[in-house]
């Protein structure tokens, strides 16, 4: 019985043709406390504001936007970053654990907040996103053929 082929990847998923190669480092890391009602839907409404402390010199404070729950009980806490830049912050939690993501895009910066098993207390990893550099053979010039009608 011959094995089937699984399907190819949709032309746009990812490829280096739509989307460019991003590469995570992490700059450094600690334990943070999070706010402990994050799971807790009902003591969380649009408009109410989050203040983490990730490190010593960063304090975000953000205002939600959205709060959901699903069918399994998992809520996701939507919110834009008002301070000390703008972005935006979502956090999901899941079976009294959550995760947490703070993207800022014009700081190049993105936290990523994770319970850390092994301290019992949650991580905060500060992230540099840089693209990888384009390579020659990525680029696509126009022919003389594009320019004419």
């Amino acid at each position: 019985m011959a094995r089937e082929k699984p399907p190819a990847a949709p032309a746009d998923a990812g490829t280096k043709e739509t989307a460019p190669l991003i590469e995570t480092r992490v700059i450094r890391s600690r334990l943070v406390d999070i706010p402990p009602h994050l799971g807790r839907p009902e003591r969380l409404r649009k408009g109410d504001r989050l203040s983490l402390r990730l490190f010593d010199d960063d304090v975000y404070q953000a205002e939600i936007v959205n709060v959901s729950t699903n069918v399994q009980g998992t809520v996701t806490v939507f919110a834009e970053v008002r301070l000390p830049c703008p972005g935006y912050l979502v956090a999901v939690t899941t079976h009294g654990r959550s995760l947490i993501t703070i993207d800022l895009p014009g700081a190049r910066r993105q936290y990523m907040i994770t319970y850390d098993d092994g301290a019992g207390a949650y991580r905060a990893h500060e992230l540099e996103l840089d693209e990888s550099p384009v390579g020659p053979d990525d680029v696509l010039l126009p022919t003389d053929s594009d320019n004419k009608e």
